[in-house]
């Protein structure tokens, strides 16, 4: 099994916390990249290593449960 870096682990949680504060406002279709990372305090190049939108980053949250 690939072990994943805390730095990689540190980035996902800050960007799951962010999409998750953002949803409480509005929804997923009205989410914008340049909102999770400015909410996450990340650039937006660390997000597209990641991810490609802001639904792939709500899917592994919900795969994760």
């Amino acid at each position: 099994m690939k072990q994943v870096d805390n730095r990689v682990r540190f980035t996902k949680a800050v960007l799951h916390a962010a999409i998750l504060k953002i949803l409480e406002t509005k929804p997923i279709d009205k989410v914008t990249i340049k909102e999770i990372c400015e909410e996450a305090g990340i650039n937006r190049g660390t997000f597209y290593l990641l991810y490609d939108t802001p639904r792939d980053l709500l899917k592994e949250i919900e795969n994760e449960f």
